[in-house]
């Protein structure tokens, strides 16, 4: 291995990890990848529980999200995708609170109707935001 060449390591192997280094693969690194977990895809990656796969974490694709599409591609990856009605839901208390969608919020009783209002109304205000910039640094 010749000694010029530049070197990383990336901690973790979810998306960004193996984002990160296919991108400096791809422009010559030498590439150390260091994972802990028993399979790759940290966060975005599921586990098996009462005979069901469940997202580790509350990761999505949404349509927009062309660079991961363009990824997927690039990785003969994209027939892999598939759209399903969403079925989050948030487990309190020894129920399941159906989530997916504002009448969902509106019933979802552990939490105070004007706090839930309120998250609502923050929901629909980020759809419609245009910019990021002003929130950069809360």
């Amino acid at each position: 291995m010749p000694s010029n060449l530049k070197h990383a390591v990336i901690i973790g192997a979810g998306l960004s990890g193996l984002a990160a280094a296919r991108d400096l693969l791809d422009d010559g690194w030498q590439v150390t990848l260091c994972e802990t977990g028993r399979e790759p895809g940290g966060l975005a990656s599921s586990f098996q529980w009462n005979g069901q796969e469940v997202e580790r974490f509350y990761h999505f694709i949404c349509r927009p999200d062309t660079d991961l599409f363009t990824l997927a591609e690039e990785l003969g990856l994209q027939d892999r995708i598939h759209w399903r009605p969403t079925k989050t839901a948030f487990y309190f208390d020894g129920s399941n609170y159906p989530f997916a969608s504002p009448f969902d919020l509106l019933r979802f009783d552990p939490v105070p109707w004007l706090q839930r209002l309120r998250f609502g109304l923050h929901v629909a205000a980020s759809r419609f935001r245009s910019g990021w910039q002003d929130l950069d640094g809360i």
